[in-house]
This record gives structure tokens, C-alpha cells and sequence, in this order.
């Protein structure tokens, strides 16, 4: 089970507003820590001062969309960032999520007409559900399936592979 206080974003959340692309030529250059501070610097400014280890995201439809670019996942870990839950996702997104070892999720409109910034959720990773702690809702997720819950579970791909040996 995770829990944790929730961060709403709406539709059409591009890698480019949460990692800007003018940051592009820092990779490798500075440490993973650091591109938590640039998470949603031009779209949500305070995000960078005020996420707190155990947040989760909860988006509308298209998250992850534009650029392939796996620093985004990477930076909201990095941040503190513990799960995503979106109507939609781009599909390299999500990938690139569970490669990392994020957890992401797929809910229907429910939960975002449900929660709002900084609510508390708890999320059953295993079931997907969702339990909305301030009325006691639970929403049904779509879960996740047993390949990715396995690379999920294990920290991400590389830490997947290396437990395969």
C-alpha cells in the first residue's frame, strides 16, 4: 500500500513541463537529485519547494505526452514522487516509468472529480484501487500488470535483470 498526499494536474502534461527542454543540456552533468528542482518549474513553480518524499501525482488525460525523454520519470522520483495515477498516458511514459521502478496507474475521471492538491490517497498497487481518505471513496484503477508489478517491485529494469541472472 502506498500512501501519501496527492498533487493534481490536468490534461495534456507534457515531459516538457515537467523536465523543460532548455535543461536538456545538463545531462550527465549534473546529479539525478538536482533535476527534482527543475519538476514543473515554468508550469507549477512551487512544486519544486514543496513536494515531499512520498507525494503522488494524480493527472487527467495525455500525461507524459511530447518527448520521449526518460529524465521526466526520472526527476519526479528523484523529487519524491512514489506513484502516478493519470486518466491516459503516453505510452513511452509509462514505460520509461516502470523501467524506473515508479508505480503508474490509469483511473477514470472519477478520481480527479474526487481529490484535490495535497488530499491523502492511499493506493493498493496489487488491486489498484484507490481509497480517497478524507470521504472514504474507493476507486477501481486499472492494475498493473504482473511483468511490470514484477520490474516495479524489484526497483526497475536494470535491478529486474540483474535478479534474473
Amino acid at each position: 500500500m502506498i500512501e501519501g498526499r496527492v498533487w493534481v494536474f490536468g490534461d495534456n502534461i507534457s515531459t516538457d513541463e515537467i523536465t523543460p527542454g532548455r535543461f536538456m543540456d545538463r545531462i550527465g552533468v549534473i546529479p539525478d537529485e538536482e533535476w527534482a528542482k527543475i519538476c514543473f518549474i515554468d508550469h507549477e513553480p512551487r512544486f519544486h519547494r514543496e513536494v515531499e518524499f512520498g507525494d503522488i501525482i494524480v493527472a487527467g488525460k495525455n500525461f507524459g505526452i511530447g518527448s520521449s525523454r526518460e529524465v521526466a520519470p526520472l526527476a519526479l522520483k528523484k523529487a519524491g514522487i512514489v506513484c502516478i495515477i493519470a486518466q491516459s498516458l503516453a505510452r513511452i511514459f509509462y514505460r520509461n516509468c516502470v523501467n524506473l521502478g515508479l508505480p503508474i496507474l490509469t483511473a477514470g475521471k472519477e478520481l480527479m472529480s474526487a481529490v484535490k492538491t495535497f488530499d491523502a490517497i492511499s493506493v493498493d498497487v496489487d488491486q489498484g484501487y484507490i481509497y480517497i481518505r478524507k470521504t472514504t471513496k474507493k476507486i477501481q484503477a486499472t492494475p498493473i500488470p504482473p511483468f511490470a508489478k514484477a520490474i516495479i517491485a524489484s526497483g526497475g529494469l536494470l535491478e529486474y535483470a540483474n535478479n534474473q541472472k
